[in-house]
């Protein structure tokens, strides 16, 4: 086998296609690889726990810090909060009464649009035979969107480059299109290519207006924020343009927030204030901080703490508050001590306790908390999704053992659906049979995620260390047959069969073989094989 045959990173748990390119296409790929999982490396500190082997292996993490550890996703908020994000807490969302109405192990949680959130599924934790939320989550780029019951709609699309879009995070392209009302007619910002300059950019991902900008942010009311560094070091960054990219309000300001009710929170000197669309003053600049309008009041900070004002400058609900956010569906996130946060109305009372870490706005009817980690975690009917989506991470994870326990744990339950089906089926079709051993999987996933020039003699390494363990074979099979060694990959699919004959994927893998072979009657017959164990398999086409 070629060190050609393997593009590493996705030939994890044989879950998926597995792309095979000439040895310079695998580097370029390996080398965007290193550099995300370099930058990774900075955020995520992960140490793992072991257990005998009736339970599973935990995956742990240093909690985070609140400034220059946190994960990516926590910059594109950093900056909506007076004081630093929590370290320990669980993500949540709450309906207007306040209750709690969807949990699971979520790394990343992105607000509602359209009935519609983006999570990031986790992983949950066995310890002392609890299942609990671990205080801070292992990497899974395992996204989905859920609807506001929490059932989850579909898979995202991998976004580990989600950065080159300028949009705020919870604005996805997954998340807003087809949906009435959304925005995705507008412009996108868009960087032309890494640590390049920015652009606005049709549907299509054309260029609308070129690349000038050192940041670009989404359109409100007709303009848009960018910004540009001044070299003569001045920090008058921000300034504001049109659809036709004319600047329409100048380089003057040092920060500003979008338009909203015709008016913008813009910074000069240190002191913010408002200015309306043709960049004239309205209200002057005389706070610590402010952000913009929204249902007829802007949160704003003094010395003596944040409060509401109207377009008139007047105080409307007094600075009695250490932060706030802006008012949504008649409810504004806000807490008195910096710590405990809950929601205010326009009184200025508070109507949802601030019992949560943090808070931010509704939308459909929902708002994304941080509260408290759960101590234990039942496995109710709501929740069993999200465990089933754990399993899924710890195949990608290759961590064998952890994905057959969340599995069992599924089908052991009394209810019989279609989900516990799949958990089934996972554990006798999709996971190997016997017992794989945390060095068999580390050594695994070091072949995988090593650099190519070595993947060869690592994934011999396991096959010859770990017969039993079907993905590396399975996987080293179908790359015979991407390097056009037809017979070989057979002889090896085969034998893999003849060990576990319900490895389902195996026989998509040898059908695309025999196919290639030109024995059509053969191939159908495997993909038919295929079907009957594992229906659910990606790689299946639908039967018409």
């Amino acid at each position: 086998m070629s060190a050609t045959s393997f593009l590493g990173y996705n030939l994890a748990s044989d879950l998926s296609p597995v792309s095979f390119y000439n040895l310079d296409m695998i580097k370029r790929s390996r080398y965007k690889f290193f550099c995300l999982s370099t930058a990774l490396s900075i955020f995520f500190l992960s140490s793992a726990t072991t257990s005998d082997a009736n339970t599973t292996k935990a995956i742990r993490m240093q909690p985070l810090k609140p400034e220059s550890s946190m994960p990516l996703w926590f910059y594109a908020h950093q900056r909506d909060y007076r004081f630093p994000i929590p370290t320990d807490f669980e993500f949540a969302y709450i309906d207007k009464s306040g209750a709690v109405v969807i949990t699971g192990p979520f790394r990343t949680a992105r607000p509602f649009i359209n009935g519609r959130a983006e999570v990031e599924i986790s992983t949950y934790e066995l310890d002392n035979g609890r299942w609990m939320i671990p205080s801070a989550y292992a990497e899974s780029d395992y996204r989905v969107l859920i609807d506001k019951a929490g059932k989850i709609l579909e898979k995202c699309p991998s976004d580990k480059a989600s950065s080159k879009l300028g949009r705020p995070p919870q604005e996805r392209d997954h998340q807003l299109k087809g949906q009435k009302g959304s925005n995705v007619d507008e412009l996108l910002p868009r960087c032309a290519d890494e640590g390049g300059e920015w652009g606005y950019t049709d549907q299509a991902g054309r260029f609308v207006i070129q690349p000038q900008f050192d940041a670009a942010y989404a359109f409100s009311e007709g303009l848009a924020k960018v910004r540009k560094y001044d070299a003569r070091g001045d920090n008058k960054n921000i300034a504001y343009i049109n659809a036709q990219g004319m600047t329409v309000i100048p380089f003057n300001f040092e920060d500003g927030d979008d338009f909203s009710n015709g008016l913008a929170a813009v910074c000069s000197h240190g002191k913010w204030g408002f200015i309306d669309k043709s960049g004239k003053t309205v209200i002057p600049f005389q706070y610590e901080s402010a952000r913009s309008f929204s249902e007829g009041l802007a949160p704003v900070i003094d010395p003596s703490g944040s409060g509401f004002i109207d377009q008139s400058a007047k105080i409307v609900i007094p600075f009695k508050f250490a932060d706030a956010l802006p008012f949504k569906g008649g409810l504004a996130p806000a807490t008195e001590d910096g710590i405990n946060w809950g929601y205010i109305d326009k009184s200025g009372q508070f109507v949802i306790r601030p019992v949560f870490k943090q808070a931010f706005q509704f939308t459909d009817d929902r708002a994304l908390v941080m509260m408290k980690p759960r101590q234990t975690v039942e496995l109710t009917k709501k929740e069993r999704e999200f465990f089933y989506a754990t399993g899924e991470v710890a195949m990608n994870l290759i961590e064998v053992e952890t994905a057959r326990e969340y599995f069992k744990q599924l089908a052991s339950m009394t209810i019989n659906d279609e989900l516990q089906n799949k958990a089934r089926i996972a554990l006798e079709c999709r996971l190997p049979p016997h017992t794989i051993s945390d060095d068999a999987c580390r050594l695994y996933r070091n072949a995988i995620h090593n650099h190519p020039l070595l993947v060869e003699s690592l994934i011999q390494e396991c096959i010859e260390k770990y017969p039993d363990f079907d993905w590396p074979r399975s996987g080293y099979g179908y790359s015979l047959f991407h390097d056009g060694k037809l017979d070989e990959a057979e002889r090896v699919l085969k034998d893999v069969l003849e060990k576990n004959p319900k490895f389902a994927r195996a026989y998509i893998r040898l059908a695309d073989v025999m196919r290639t072979k030109g024995d059509i009657g053969k191939a159908d017959e495997l993909i038919e094989q295929a079907r009957a164990l594992n229906p659910y398999d990606e790689l299946l086409a639908p039967k018409h």
